[in-house]
């Protein structure tokens, strides 16, 4: 599941505005929170 905004955003401002993000840019970097009970999450050589 993919969630940008917080509670309530309309989807269709967040559509335009990773659209225009989109458009406007050369490259990318994001953040990543990660929850997920029992779980464990790295990055290694192969992952990235």
């Amino acid at each position: 599941q993919f969630e940008y905004g917080g509670e309530g955003s309309n989807p269709a401002d967040v559509a335009i505005q990773l659209t225009f993000l989109r458009l406007m840019s050369t490259e990318a970097a994001q953040n990543i929170t990660y929850h997920c009970k029992n779980s464990v999450a790295y990055m290694d050589q192969d992952t990235g």
